[in-house]
């Protein structure tokens, strides 16, 4: 009887924020944020495509055996694997057709830090755009 009189309250508080919400308010994720590169109007160091990304980006810059390769690949992710690589992405760092709620893409836009990877320099300009021309047309393998 007690957990009932605990559970009617907390519900009808549930139910009053849940119905106080505004549609007005933009269908934004609230892990979203401003990449730091336009897709749109970037100019990417090459094609990008995922394969191209892997050779030219991925396996040179982030692929060391201290980071994304080995198998004591931080975060679970080795780009030693093409296609346990692309998995790993799509699952936990790439939101397909939104470069600015793609944890990969805030991770080598970020200029704060510990956050920003690769961590001792970050991927020239041409390399952060087609990253996240690659994301925003869909991420395609």
């Amino acid at each position: 009887m007690r957990s009932l009189l605990f559970a009617l309250p907390v519900a009808a508080v549930v139910l009053v924020i849940a119905t106080s919400c505004s549609d007005d308010l933009p269908n934004v994720p609230l892990s979203c944020f401003d990449a730091g590169v336009d897709p749109a109007s970037c100019t990417a160091a090459y094609v990008p495509t995922y394969d191209n990304l892997l050779a030219s980006t991925f396996r040179p810059r982030c692929a060391m055996p201290a980071c994304h390769g080995g198998a004591d690949a931080k975060g679970g992710l080795s780009f030693d694997d093409a296609e346990l690589a692309y998995a790993k992405l799509l699952r936990d760092g790439v939101t397909k057709g939104e470069p600015g709620c793609s944890d990969l893409v805030l991770r080598v836009t970020d200029t704060t830090g510990p956050y920003r990877m690769p961590p001792a320099a970050p991927l020239d300009a041409g390399e952060q755009c087609a990253l996240a021309q690659w994301v925003a047309n869909g991420a395609v393998r």
